[in-house]
């Protein structure tokens, strides 16, 4: 009997012992995360600094070097491994764990809509910048640096190896991401796309695909117009047809819209060429499949009515869809839980539109989320407020540290 209680007492103590070492561990790992939050709130003048340094960069889709270049220096600077600019002029670095650990990417895009001679000069007003740029995408890059930066100071040791990268020509069909997810040679398990504004975690990718149609027709004077061909009545039908045969339904959500139109040389000839462009987009992938098909077809029904000839172009395909259980994965969770842990409720959609859409169609789980409050988007008017780009560090932050 007394051998069994020494036993029992024994197993109690090492049972209570592991216990303690792993509240230990939970409160350290606690404490080292509420060190890397800190960091943020001493390093908020050094923040905004190198906000307004990158957003006084211009970069167009196709032309994000200077940007690039600033990025890599910040790589090296806050010492990843493995820092490069690839072939597309994504830039890559990585905070790595092992060898064996899991592999995390943090995407945010360099790119904006603006030509490389817009003024870029920004203006602070209680606590809101204004600039072109302000909130897309400039301060989820600028995030990126301080993450690592923060993680650092913090000394957090992640779980999973941490894949940084800013990427190019988001803006025009996230070009830049495709391409790092064909070239990168090592596994990717999860993907984070820093886009979009703070509070919202999107784990759904909306599908959407731009065609161009072109009709072209022999040329000729208006007085000899008559009866003949004309690429501009082609184009009419087409569209007309377009918006009264195509059923496009409500749910899942999809869109059809035909934004821009050109074509023609002068007022008194016979436009010759004339064509347009649509948008489609749809949370489902057969649908927005089925969409184009229709596009194609009217048009190529048209030109056979009316004497014409076509041809398409797609200018952008981006994937959509929902991966199985993506609500629920833990990257999802662990998403909201990073908004939670600086007191902000999430927003949760299943329609991103962003690097996370490549991600998605590769059949990696992935989400896109914000780290500012922005308005403007794509406008001259562009701004954001300052203050929230520091809470949207910290849950990136707290992504990176529990993730696994």
């Amino acid at each position: 009997m007394g051998m069994r209680i020494r036993s029992w007492m024994c197993t109690t103590l090492i049972g209570g012992l592991v216990v303690l070492l792993l509240a230990f561990a939970a409160l350290a790992s606690e404490v080292d995360l509420q060190k890397a939050y800190a960091y943020v709130d001493e390093n908020k003048e050094q923040i905004l600094a190198d906000w307004l340094e990158l957003v006084r960069i211009p970069a167009p889709s196709k032309q994000e070097d200077l940007r690039a270049e600033w990025v890599r220096q910040k790589m090296l600077e806050v010492g990843l491994e493995d820092v490069y600019i690839d072939g597309l002029k994504n830039v890559v670095g990585t905070l790595k764990v092992s060898e064996t650990a899991p592999t995390l990417v943090f995407a945010a895009h360099m790119d904006t809509v603006f030509p490389m001679d817009i003024v870029l000069d920004p203006v602070i007003t209680d606590g809101i910048l204004h600039v072109p740029g302000a909130g897309d995408n400039t301060p989820s890059v600028v995030a990126l640096i301080h993450t690592v930066k923060a993680l650092q100071a913090g000394n957090v040791t992640p779980k999973v190896n941490i894949v940084f990268v800013a990427t190019s020509q988001e803006e025009i069909g996230l070009n830049g991401m495709k391409y790092f997810l064909e070239t990168y040679d090592k596994p990717i398990d999860m993907v984070v796309a820093v886009d979009g504004g703070l509070g919202g975690v999107a784990y759904g990718a909306l599908g959407i695909q731009w065609l161009k149609v072109t009709f072209n027709t022999p040329e000729g004077h208006s007085l000899s117009s008559r009866g003949k061909p004309s690429a501009a009545r082609s184009l009419a039908r087409a569209i007309d047809r377009l918006y009264n045969e195509i059923e496009i339904p409500a749910e899942p959500r999809s869109v059809m819209n035909v934004g821009m139109l050109g074509g023609g040389t002068v007022v008194n000839a016979i436009a010759a060429e004339a064509w347009f462009k649509v948008d489609m987009r749809s949370m489902d992938g057969d649908i927005l499949t089925r969409i184009g098909e229709q596009v194609r077809q009217i048009s190529e029904e048209v030109a056979q009515e009316t004497g014409a000839t076509v041809s398409f172009e797609v200018e952008t395909d981006i994937p959509g869809g929902q991966l199985p259980g993506a609500r629920e994965h833990k990257l999802t969770q662990t998403a909201v839980a990073a908004l939670e842990s600086v007191g902000i409720q999430a927003r949760l959609s299943d329609m991103g539109s962003c690097d996370s859409n490549a991600a998605i169609g590769k059949g990696i789980y992935s989400v896109a989320i914000g780290v500012t409050r922005a308005g403007g988007g794509h406008s001259v008017d562009e701004w954001a407020e300052i203050e929230s780009i520091y809470p949207g560090i910290k849950q990136l932050i707290y992504i990176a540290a529990n993730i696994h």
